[in-house]
């Protein structure tokens, strides 16, 4: 597997004209990192059609910022069923106000991982339920006590 990160811009370039989807994340990585905010959306966006998921998650990030929620979801979630799991919790935190029970299945899933952005949602969304008990539970593995 190539790391796209050592290429030069003159090697990557052919890669992405020639819709690597991987190339193209990392041109948009490359403009996001000179400040081109659009190059690097067009790039998330071209690379995130093809399928690569952390360039679904980095384009869900500026729909999440502009408060297009739903959008934002539906990145988010294409990006996690391609094996990104980085921004689950910020998935399943917007997901919360209208499918609250896949939500909190999606946390579950991540904190029983080990990741500790779902662990602490859970126990803040356990305590804003009243479920003190779960909350309590999810502030233990945070505070990496066992229960």
């Amino acid at each position: 597997m190539t790391d796209y990160t050592n290429l030069t811009d003159e090697q990557l370039k052919p890669l992405a004209d020639a819709d690597d989807k991987d190339a193209l994340y990392e041109t948009a990585k490359r403009y996001k990192a000179n400040g081109d905010l659009r190059d690097a959306r067009k790039f998330f966006t071209f690379a995130a059609t093809l399928g690569q998921a952390k360039a679904c998650v980095e384009l869900g990030k500026f729909y999440d910022e502009e408060g297009i929620n739903d959008k934002a979801v539906e990145l988010y979630l294409r990006g996690y069923e391609l094996g990104d799991e980085d921004n689950v919790a910020r998935l399943a935190q917007l997901m919360l106000g209208f499918d609250e029970e896949y939500a909190v299945e999606l946390l579950t899933g991540s904190a029983v991982s080990g990741n500790a952005d779902s662990i602490v949602a859970l126990e803040k969304y356990y305590a804003s339920v009243g479920n003190d008990k779960e909350a309590k539970f999810w502030k233990g593995k945070r505070d990496g006590k066992k229960e």
